[in-house]
């Protein structure tokens, strides 16, 4: 008959098996390999230079937003991968907010019908849920702010990312840090694993939100097909890049392109585009002006 204390020790051994059986069980094969995508917002008015010089970051300056556009906006653009100028809206933003878990229904209730009569195919929340659709899950800390709102889904809800191993919680997670922390955001990247650093809105006067992103394939400045130019993204082709990422088909209703890098990552030259780009929308104030006034002028002479 066994003695007690090797009962005891095979008790243990079928303990341990079993643990680590319920675990593989409890996580899919496929979803610890999949790529972990963090966005990382940075307190605004943080300079282009500053995030350039984080070691594994490629730099880039993001539009916010068509016209004079509020934070929300921003971030529901992101959501949605589509955006129009704030003006063709048939109302403002409303000011969003989350409790336990999701936007007030009222308050969401707007921003869908807002969306629904626009003059244009916007579906705020579209990128959570398509991620959703897919078994990704995309979720925002509780510290995040109304930066959560750039995982928003379609209902309104946002899920809390909760704690998270070193790594970082598998699927989308939103964050909000400092510039310090993401030397180490960064060093916790694998294999497909991607960062996004994005300056949160608005953007100082006449200028772009600063940004930058890490990760396996982008070494150089950010730029997209929306763009076309080195050093230039648009807020929505956020959304395009992750669902990239995960190799997930882009909705027809997102109009942004998937974010990729070229030439070598000089932020100074980011800083440079942001100037002429600030001083192109300096002279297009008064030349559209001018071109208004010359033909009201020439419609009252007829």
């Amino acid at each position: 008959m066994p003695s007690p204390g090797l009962r005891k020790a095979d008790y243990r051994k079928a303990l341990g098996l079993a643990l680590v059986a319920s675990v593989a069980l409890a996580v899919p094969p496929d979803a610890a390999a999949a790529p972990r995508i963090t966005l990382a917002f940075v307190p605004g008015e943080t300079p282009t230079q500053e995030l350039g010089r984080v070691e594994g970051l490629s730099p880039g300056a993001m539009s916010a937003g068509l016209g004079d556009v509020a934070p929300t906006q921003t971030y529901l653009d992101i959501s949605q991968g589509n955006r129009i100028f704030s003006s063709l809206y048939g109302s403002a933003v409303p000011s969003l907010f989350t409790i336990g878990g999701r936007v007030p229904p009222p308050l969401w209730d707007e921003v869908t019908e807002r969306a629904a009569d626009a003059p244009a195919d916007i579906v705020p929340g579209l990128l959570a849920s398509t991620l959703a659709d897919s078994g990704v899950a995309a979720r925002a800390d509780r510290y995040a702010g109304a930066t959560r709102l750039s995982v928003v889904d379609r209902e309104g809800r946002v899920e809390e990312s909760g704690r998270c191993p070193p790594r970082g919680c598998a699927g989308v997670t939103v964050v909000s840090t400092s510039v310090g922390r993401l030397p180490r955001l960064i060093d916790a990247l694998r294999d497909d694993d991607t960062l996004i650093a994005i300056e949160r809105p608005p953007p100082p006067e006449d200028r772009l939100l600063s940004a930058g992103i890490a990760g396996e394939g982008f070494d150089g400045l950010m730029t997209s097909d929306s763009t076309r130019r080195a050093g230039l993204v648009l807020s929505t082709d956020i959304a395009p890049t992750i669902l990239d990422r995960y190799g997930i088909e882009v909705p027809d209703e997102m109009s942004g392109s998937r974010i990729r890098t070229e030439g070598e990552p000089d932020p100074a030259e980011v800083a440079s585009l942001e100037r002429r780009l600030a001083e192109v929308g300096d002279r297009r104030g008064p030349v559209i002006g001018t071109s208004v006034l010359v033909w009201v002028a020439l419609t009252l002479l007829a």
